[in-house]
């Protein structure tokens, strides 16, 4: 059962893609959550932000899908939470 076994690391892509995921998710969440409109300084945060992270709620899992493809589609990939993620907001905003 000791086979030659290769150790599996994420690679430094992998975890900015998770990172700015995260950074996505977090923003459109808050948005259903907080209106940015009710704060003069939340909302000009908004508009300067919501055109790259609409880029990035397209472009981030079209990227990780291609590093996970890659990676041989290997399960513990960061690249697959990163898809995962979007996916639920992608839900939850269709979904509200």
């Amino acid at each position: 059962m000791n086979g030659n076994k290769e150790v599996f690391t994420n690679s430094k892509n992998s975890k900015i893609i998770l990172v700015l995921s995260m950074l996505m998710a977090t923003f459109w969440l808050a948005t259903i959550l907080y209106n940015p409109y009710d704060n003069k300084f939340a909302g000009i945060f908004f508009e300067v932000l919501w055109l790259p992270m609409l880029l990035g709620f397209i472009l981030l899992p079209a990227v990780a899908l291609i590093f996970w493809y890659h990676k041989k589609f290997n399960e513990r990939s960061l690249n697959l939470l990163s898809v995962i993620i979007t996916g639920v907001v992608f839900a939850v905003l269709n979904f509200k």
